[in-house]
């Protein structure tokens, strides 16, 4: 705390003392004119005598009860000065009680806000402070149950590869196989089974980096349209394995935007994947990029099944998941459009998704590199 401020306070409660004090000594001059008058009136105009009458008593008991009536005069206005500014105080004491006992939804009346200042701004002080603690226990609430969730589907999701590996190396260790086929078939499924959870544990240790403790990445120029055509050739054997053909729809132009290129291509590859597995009723996928203002755009189109309206706005969640059987056939780990997600917005972009009966559209927006 300043001293400067402890002053200003010690001055104007000095302030409204004097005032007090003031308004009293105007009061009781007041009075003691008004009785004057009285008595004048009463000797000019009915030419009373007031030594003898019953009104010479009121200045007579003025006189004698001078101090007294100084004191009632000095409280009464001490009273009006300060009673709203007690009031205030006292529903600050109360307030910060009823939080101590664990009420955090109170909060301090406004009512003095234009009238007080340095109590109008400790109430709204305590009132801001208790919004912001009451939003960090929203949030904290928040963070463990998402943290429950995490350990729910993380506990599922590593049980079910987990299980058939042991089940299938049992096997294996117990000789129950007829030949050396069905022995390689054991074997090639405990791989595979393998090679799925590592990928789970992988994208799961990225997804928690990237949530919880961030993560430096190395920002240059870079050309998107050069990125997305490389990513198409590197992937043409993908495309032809799942009989698709990738559509390229790009500018001739050169597009620059300041990012990671391994955590963009991470991201671009989950978009592919994404559509080379839900293309299945079409032999196309599409992949536009264009310049809209400051941002370049991204496009990644598959003419697969229609995600339902009410599974859009969770489609980027982690483990989150339209279908939970098509899911388990194509290996994914559940993780790869939260993973996506983060590594958009850590190049302060966003992405999004629509669905209909005939198209899934994941847009990308980044923003561009500029001089």
């Amino acid at each position: 705390m300043k001293k400067i401020d402890v002053y200003k306070l010690e001055l104007k409660i000095l302030i409204l003392f004097v005032a007090a004090i003031i308004l009293t000594f105007i009061t009781m001059m007041l009075l003691s004119l008004l009785v004057h008058i009285t008595q004048n009136i009463l000797i000019v105009e009915f030419r009373v005598d007031l030594d003898t009458y019953n009104a010479s008593f009121i200045l007579g008991q003025m006189k004698q009860f001078k101090s007294v009536t100084y004191c009632i005069v000095f409280v009464l206005w001490f009273h009006l000065l300060f009673r709203k500014k007690v009031v205030c105080f006292l529903q600050i004491n109360e307030t910060i009680q009823d939080i101590a006992k664990g009420d955090f939804k109170t909060r301090i009346s406004n009512d003095y806000k234009n009238e007080y200042g340095s109590l109008a701004t400790l109430s709204s002080n305590i009132n801001i402070i208790m919004d912001k603690f009451t939003l960090a226990i929203a949030d904290e609430r928040r963070a463990e149950q998402t943290k429950i969730d995490l350990i729910t589907s993380v506990s599922h999701d590593l049980r079910t590869p987990l299980t058939s590996i042991i089940g299938y190396l049992q096997l294996v260790d117990n000789d129950e196989y007829q030949n050396e086929f069905i022995l390689r078939s054991y074997i090639n499924i405990a791989l595979t089974k393998s090679k799925a959870l590592k990928v789970l544990i992988d994208d799961l240790f990225e997804l928690t980096t990237l949530d919880n403790y961030g993560i430096k990445i190395s920002k240059n120029k870079i050309n998107i349209i050069e990125l997305i055509k490389q990513l198409a050739i590197e992937h043409r054997l993908n495309f032809k394995k799942a009989n698709i053909e990738c559509r390229l729809n790009v500018i001739d132009e050169k597009i620059y935007v300041m990012g990671d290129s391994n955590k963009l291509v991470r991201a671009f590859e989950n978009l592919i994947f994404n559509c080379i597995k839900y293309s299945k009723f079409s032999r196309f996928m599409d992949i536009i990029v264009t310049k809209i203002g400051f941002y370049a755009v991204l496009e990644f189109i598959n003419y697969g099944e229609q995600i339902p309206p009410m599974e859009l706005p969770y489609i980027f969640e982690r483990f989150y998941r339209v279908d939970k059987a098509r899911s388990q056939e194509t290996g994914g780990s559940g993780l790869g459009l939260a993973i996506t997600k983060n590594i958009i917005e850590l190049h302060d972009g966003k992405i999004e998704v629509t669905s209909n009966a005939s198209r899934t559209e994941f847009k990308v927006v980044i923003p561009l590199w500029l001089q």
